[in-house]
């Protein structure tokens, strides 16, 4: 939920297959947890006029809300991780997390979905 709240927050709206690609996850799941948001009246669902194919989504004032709630609980969390690493931990971890997420940002290898299978 908060990487969906952010990532609203921060580009106002996007279509789903934009949001679930910010978020790293497929469009099912994104899905999923849209139509929990959407109950819970934190995200509104529209069809551009002049794309009726494409749904977008957005969030509304009590999304927005939402997110400032979570911000707080979201920067201690992050400080309390971040206080036992050193800044050049920081930058190792930081370095081998962006390594990992390019590496699977692609389509699969062949051999990787051998492995699936």
């Amino acid at each position: 939920m908060w990487l969906i709240l952010m990532s609203l927050m921060r580009e106002g709206m996007l279509s789903h297959g934009e949001l679930a690609q910010c978020v790293g996850v497929q469009g099912p799941t994104l899905t999923h947890h849209l139509d929990a948001m959407v109950d819970q009246g934190l995200v509104l669902r529209e069809r551009p006029p002049d794309n009726r194919r494409v749904q977008v989504a957005r969030l509304t004032p009590a999304g927005v809300a939402k997110f400032h709630r979570l911000r707080s609980a979201a920067a201690e969390h992050d400080k309390r991780i971040r206080s036992s690493f050193s800044d050049e931990e920081l930058l190792q971890v930081r370095t081998l997390l962006t390594r990992l997420a390019k590496d699977f940002t692609g389509p699969p290898s062949q051999d990787h979905q051998e492995i699936r299978e």
